[in-house]
C-alpha cells in the first residue's frame, strides 16, 4: 500500500486540485484498501429468505483501517511541511515566498494586505496555502499562532516562523482518524437493519426454464438475474451447469476468429456474444480475405511510392544504360571499392576516414574515362579543365550532387546517372528495379486471390 500511496501522491502537493480531483483520488485509495482488507470491507446482512445482502463499508472506515486520512488532508499536510521548510530559513527561500505571496508588476492590486489579508484577486496558490495555514486553528498546539498572525500571512515567515516550523502538522491526520471515547456507562443503541420484505415465491421475476431429465422445466424462481445464473451454472441439477458458446470460446483475452486482443476475458466474451447475436460469419475464409486485402494494400503502396521516386528521378537527372563490358563500369567499381576499403580500415584501426563523399570518387572515375573517349574530343579540353579545377573530393561534392551506378533488371546491364559515354540514354521514366518487378508479380497473384 505504501508503494501505491506514495506514487499516487507524488508531486500532487505542487498542484491546485479541485473537489473532483480529491474525490477521484479518494476512490482510488479506497479501492486498493478494500483489496487489502480481503472481503472484510463489507457487512453481511442475512435476509429473511436466506439470501445474504452485502453492504459496503464507508470510505472513511477504510481509511481508518489503513491509517491514512483523506486525500485533501494528506496533501494539506505535505503543503504545510513545505511551508515549514520555507519558514526555517525564509531569507534563503525569499524568492519562493515572493513568487507565491508577493505582488508583481502586472498585478492590479497587492496579493497580501496586512489588515485585510488576501486580496480577492490573489493567485490560486496563495489562496490554497492561506487555507492550509488557517486549518491549524483547529489544533490545540497551533491555534494561538493563527490567532496572533491574524490576517498577516508574512507573520508565519517572520516573527512567528520559529513557532510555526515546530508545529506537528500530522495532528491533522490524527484529528481526522481519532476515535471518540464515550463516557463511562454509555452503551450505544444496537444498529437497526431494516430488512426488505421478501417477495412471495410466485412474485419472483426470474424463472429457470431449463428442462430436467423428465422433460419438465425446472421452474425455480429467483429475485435477481445473478441468482438465476448461479443456479444454472452451479446447482448440479440435470441439464444444468451450462456454459454459453461465447464463454467456451473466450479462454484468453483474444478473439479466436478475428484475433482482436481485448483488455480482459470479460470484454472478449462480450465481443464474441455481439458477433454471435448479429449472426456474423465467423468463418476462417472471411479472415483470410481480410488478411489478403491488408497484405495486398502494403505492396500496392510500396509500388506507388517506387513509381513516384522513378518519376522524380527522370525529372531530375538522366539515366543511361550500359553493358557490363563498358570501361566506365570497371573504373567506377575500382574507385568506389577503394573508397569502401579505406573506410573499413579506418573504422577498424581508428585512423582517419577518406576525404570527401563516395559519389565524388565515382564522378572522378567517370570524367577520367571521358577524357579517353574519341567521341568526346570536342569536349576534351573542358573536361580536362574541370578535372584540374577539382583538386579535392570536397570541391567535387559541392558541384556534383549525385553520381551513382546500379545493376539493371536485365542481366549484364547497369544504370548510370547523371552522365556516361558509350551508353544508351533511357527516355521517359527510369526503369523499374528487379525487386519492384518481382513485387508487381506478387501483387497480381494476390489480386486474383482476393477476387475469388
Amino acid at each position: 500500500m505504501g508503494m501505491v500511496y506514495e506514487v499516487l501522491f507524488s508531486g500532487l502537493e505542487a498542484l491546485v486540485l479541485g473537489s473532483g480531483h480529491y474525490a477521484k483520488l479518494d476512490r482510488i485509495v479506497a479501492a486498493y484498501g478494500r483489496r487489502l482488507l480481503r472481503g472484510t470491507a463489507c457487512e453481511k446482512i442475512a435476509q429473511a429468505d436466506g439470501n445474504i445482502k452485502y453492504r459496503s463499508m464507508p470510505n472513511t472506515d477504510v481509511f481508518r483501517h489503513l491509517g491514512v486520512a483523506c486525500t485533501s488532508t494528506e496533501l494539506r499536510i505535505r503543503r504545510l511541511k513545505f511551508l515549514q521548510r520555507l519558514a526555517t530559513d525564509p531569507f534563503r527561500h525569499h524568492h519562493v515566498i515572493t513568487a507565491i505571496f508577493g505582488t508583481m508588476d502586472f498585478d492590479s492590486e497587492p496579493t497580501v494586505d496586512a489588515e485585510v489579508g488576501l486580496s480577492p484577486r490573489a493567485n490560486s496558490y496563495a489562496r490554497l496555502y492561506w487555507k492550509d495555514l488557517q486549518s491549524l486553528a483547529g489544533l490545540d498546539s497551533a491555534h494561538w499562532i493563527v490567532e496572533l498572525a491574524g490576517n498577516d500571512i508574512m507573520a508565519f515567515f517572520t516573527e512567528l516562523a520559529t513557532d510555526f516550523a515546530h508545529v506537528d502538522v500530522t495532528e491533522l491526520r490524527a484529528q481526522e482518524l481519532s476515535v471518540q471515547i464515550p463516557p463511562p456507562g454509555f452503551s450505544p443503541a444496537p444498529r437497526q437493519h431494516h430488512a426488505e420484505e421478501p417477495l412471495e415465491m410466485d412474485d419472483l421475476p426470474h424463472v429457470c426454464s431449463i428442462a430436467l431429465e423428465s422433460g419438465i422445466p425446472c421452474g425455480q424462481r429467483f429475485a435477481s438475474l445473478r441468482d438465476l445464473r448461479l443456479h444454472q451454472y452451479k446447482s448440479g441439477l440435470s441439464n444444468h451447469n451450462i456454459v454459453s458458446d461465447y464463454c467456451k470460446a473466450a479462454h484468453v483475452n483474444q478473439c479466436p476468429w478475428c484475433l482482436m486482443v481485448h483488455a480482459s476475458i470479460v470484454s472478449t466474451r462480450k465481443h464474441i456474444k455481439r458477433r454471435l447475436d448479429a449472426d456474423a460469419a465467423l468463418s476462417p475464409r472471411e479472415d483470410e480475405r481480410l488478411i489478403q486485402k491488408a497484405v495486398l494494400l502494403v505492396p500496392k503502396m510500396t509500388l506507388r511510392q517506387e513509381l513516384e521516386v522513378r518519376e522524380l528521378q527522370s525529372a531530375v537527372f538522366k539515366t543511361f544504360m550500359l553493358k557490363e563490358q563498358n570501361l566506365l563500369i570497371a573504373a567506377v567499381k575500382g574507385e568506389v571499392g577503394s573508397f569502401v576499403e579505406k573506410s573499413k580500415l579506418a573504422r577498424t584501426s581508428g585512423g582517419s576516414m577518406p576525404d570527401g563523399e563516395l559519389h565524388a570518387y565515382a564522378w572522378a572515375a567517370v570524367t577520367g574515362i571521358a577524357t579517353q573517349q574519341v567521341s568526346l574530343d570536342a569536349l576534351k579540353e573542358t573536361i580536362v579543365a574541370h578535372r584540374a579545377a577539382m583538386t579535392s573530393p570536397d570541391k567535387i561534392a559541392d558541384i556534383v550532387y549525385i553520381a551513382k551506378m546500379k545493376k539493371a533488371f536485365n542481366r549484364g546491364e547497369f544504370k548510370l546517372f547523371p552522365v556516361a559515354t558509350g551508353a544508351v540514354e533511357k527516355k521517359g521514366q527510369a526503369p523499374a528495379s528487379g525487386m519492384a518487378r518481382e513485387l508487381q508479380s506478387l501483387v497480381d497473384k494476390l489480386t486474383e486471390m482476393t477476387a475469388k
